[in-house]
């Protein structure tokens, strides 16, 4: 079930990880040049495929996993809502607990594949933890030499450190699935997919972050496509509740992984899936009172799970966790944007398909209001730069061009002055000589 992606979402778009790995020394053409009196030897190399193509090669798959796995843990999100269960609290509880597996794969991977020690994974990955104090602590610190205090000091960082966190996942989450109830998958989707356009607010205002003429533009284009959303059907009370939904997702999602990078900077794979997991389990330890609550109150209408629509949209929210992460620590994030992008018309082929909603034209142009305020966002701040100083150079030309033109009628206007006052002369001049 996608809602926060760690950049993107699902049970999740959201933050996004941005691994930097160091780049193997240049390979293409090695030349051994030696100075042999006269001559001069070239020696040249034939080498493996360059490290873009291999990341071009494994984004493909990466792009097609998350664009379906996405659409098939919206479109069974979607389908859990029936008059017997209706329940999504319940749904983002049971789909986050999935997500505690998430260190214990990436750890055994590590294991068996790397040629790690668990006690290496773990210390690398505890990091991003490790490194977090608050105050009353200190008295922690200096007693983690027995195995008691260093558990408490565990148990309340993990709370002190994550529970804000899970308190932004399930927020975002629940509002995410609970649109689900009321528009269609598309239209979630399509309106989660402004969410670059929060995380630039919040980047100003957490990140102090530089100015990029193209995204202000960006975030006007979101707005607007969100505005032509609800004018399209006609403002009715469901679907200004869905779009609003689906707009505060977009907004808790960009929150979300505005504050997880503050907080953590750019983070590994390994130190993002334990943050996953430890997320995971404040969640399913400490909220399932909630679900309860809402049941006994009558919020939330738990009468005959649906298991066949709850368990795969688990698992597919899971998978769809496992590729972001994967995806951006071992390719290019751009792919991670494009997996998203894709899910849009994706979804809205499975709204044609198994629903027999037909999306209309204005819904086509709010979707590509958007999805270009979404192109304009993943682009890099140095192509931005360059394109805003071309526009700016067009500008710039533009009002030279017209202050020409202004100067050239001033200046006829002049000459015209000047012709018109020497026939004055030569008139008054000429009646003097009569």
């Amino acid at each position: 079930m996608p809602g926060v992606r760690h950049q993107p979402l699902a049970s999740v778009e959201l933050t996004a990880v941005n691994t930097r790995k160091s780049l193997p020394p240049p390979s293409a053409t090695d030349m051994d040049l030696a100075d042999d009196g006269d001559e001069v030897r070239v020696t040249t190399v034939r080498t493996e495929p360059t490290l873009s193509k291999r990341k071009m090669l494994l984004g493909i798959p990466i792009v097609i996993g998350i664009a379906f796995t996405w659409v098939g843990a919206t479109q069974t999100g979607k389908s859990t809502f029936t008059p017997q269960f209706h329940a999504p609290f319940f749904n983002v509880w049971l789909s986050t607990s999935f997500i505690s597996v998430c260190f214990p794969v990436y750890a055994l991977a590590s294991c068996l594949f790397l040629k790690r020690s668990f006690g290496d994974v773990w210390r690398s990955s505890y990091s991003v933890l490790r490194n977090f104090t608050f105050p009353g602590c200190e008295h922690l610190l200096e007693e983690r030499g027995t195995r008691r205090s260093l558990l408490k000091f565990l148990v309340v960082q993990s709370l002190v450190v994550v529970g804000p966190f899970c308190v932004m996942w399930m927020a975002t989450n629940y509002c995410y699935l609970r649109a689900l109830a009321s528009i269609a998958p598309t239209d979630v989707t399509a309106l989660f997919s402004s969410a670059p356009a929060f995380v630039y607010i919040f980047s100003h205002i957490f990140l102090k972050e530089e100015f990029v003429m193209l995204r202000p533009v960006a975030v006007v284009l979101a707005i607007a496509g969100i505005v032509l959303f609800a004018y399209a059907d006609g403002f009715k009370a469901a679907t200004a509740a869905g779009v609003s939904l689906s707009v505060a997702a977009a907004i808790g999602a960009g929150l979300y992984k505005t504050l997880f990078k503050k907080a953590v900077g750019d983070a590994t794979l390994g130190q993002v899936s334990f943050f996953l997991s430890t997320l995971s389990l404040v969640s399913t330890v400490l909220l399932w009172p909630v679900c309860l609550a809402l049941h006994f109150s009558g919020v939330e209408v738990l009468h005959h799970l649906p298991w066949r629509y709850l368990l795969p949209n688990a698992a597919l929210g899971l998978f769809f966790n496992f590729l972001i992460n994967f995806g951006i620590a071992f390719t290019y994030p751009l792919f991670i944007s494009l997996g998203t992008v894709l899910g849009i018309p994706v979804n809205a082929a499975a709204d044609y398909v198994f629903r027999h909603i037909v999306i209309t034209p204005l819904k086509y142009v709010s979707a590509a209001y958007i999805l270009t305020a979404f192109a304009f966002m993943i682009l890099s701040p140095r192509f931005s730069r360059r394109v805003s100083l071309g526009l700016r150079t067009v500008l710039w030309w533009r009002e030279a061009d017209d202050e020409d033109d202004v100067d050239d009628d001033n200046s006829g206007d002049r000459v015209g002055l000047s012709q018109h006052d020497a026939q004055q002369s030569t008139m008054s001049f000429t009646s003097k000589g009569d």
